[in-house]
């Protein structure tokens, strides 16, 4: 079976529309620009309680900082999805990878640094993971969750990187 002109960019345009139409986006705010390998290294005594991997990698624990700062750090994930439900099962199109519907993840971070109980500075971000689905391709929402996770780590880290001069004003870097 030949294709003319017309069905080869038919085709095209299908395989394009089901390859990004399952694509998944993340948006991470506020925008910053990437952190130079390196750039800053805090030296605080840091409250974490969760997977270190999400950490921002700039703080170091140091219980014994003479500036008597505390770092807080802290996440939270929120989850949504929404199906087509029974409706996908009729439309003959999920066969040949039209979405069969999405998951949301939004993620919250945030960074304290704290004298006592006065609040020094706070670096928040935020992350909002969206993957459609299909029947052929679909990522867990762990892995997205994961993504999300390092993603605000990052954001985080990029912050604390813009923010040197003050970081150095409290004694805090290495």
């Amino acid at each position: 079976m030949k294709f003319g002109a017309i069905g080869r960019v038919v085709a095209g345009g299908w395989l394009t529309f089901v390859l990004v139409g399952c694509a998944t986006e993340m948006h991470v705010r506020p925008e910053v620009g990437p952190m130079a390998a390196g750039a800053v290294s805090i030296s605080a005594n840091v409250v974490f309680d969760g997977n270190k991997d999400y950490l921002p990698r700039n703080l170091q624990q140091d219980n014994s900082n003479p500036a008597g700062v505390t770092v807080y750090y802290r996440y939270e994930v929120a989850y949504g999805t929404k199906d087509l439900g029974a409706a996908a099962l009729y439309d003959p199109f999920t066969i040949f990878g039209l979405p069969t519907g999405k998951d949301i993840l939004t993620i919250y971070a945030e960074l304290r640094i704290q004298r006592g109980s006065q609040i020094l500075k706070a670096y928040q971000s935020a992350c909002q993971v969206v993957q459609r689905s299909n029947l052929w391709t679909n990522r867990t929402q762990t892995e997205l969750r994961r993504d999300g996770l390092l993603a605000v780590r990052d954001n985080i880290e990029s912050q604390l990187a813009q923010d040197r001069e003050y970081l150095a004003s409290l004694t805090l870097l290495r």
